[in-house]
């Protein structure tokens, strides 16, 4: 039988928005699996695309594909706002012509900081 492939939606994003305004997406499970973006949806639609490029380059090198993380938080979060700031979100992240989900997430990461890129 064989092995279902790699599937990007199982594995751990973290996206940043860097100092310069341009956000930095990484699969936290593979080690150099990284992209960026002028903004959060761009930096994952890059991101893709590496981790299509890297999963390919790994199998034809013979390396294990580590899985996605088993345990822990799952990258999905249940968030209820009231009404009028789900509207200001709302707003806010049309006028950055962004999801909400893209712009939470970028709200966040900026509020709990940086991700240091990884060694290479």
């Amino acid at each position: 039988m064989m092995e279902a492939s790699p599937r990007f939606e199982d594995y751990t994003v973290d996206l940043v928005r860097e100092d310069n305004g341009s956000y930095f997406a990484e699969v936290v499970e593979l080690n150099g699996c990284f992209a960026a973006g002028d903004d959060p949806n761009d930096a994952v639609e890059m991101l893709r695309g590496s981790f299509d490029i890297w999963i390919e380059e790994t199998s034809k090198r013979g390396h294990p594909i580590p899985g996605p993380a088993a345990h822990g938080p799952n990258g999905r979060m249940l968030l209820r706002l009231p009404r009028s700031l789900h509207v200001r979100v709302a707003r806010a992240a049309a006028r950055d012509g962004v999801s909400v989900n893209a712009f939470v997430t970028a709200a966040v990461a900026e509020r709990v900081g940086g991700l240091e890129p990884p060694c290479l």
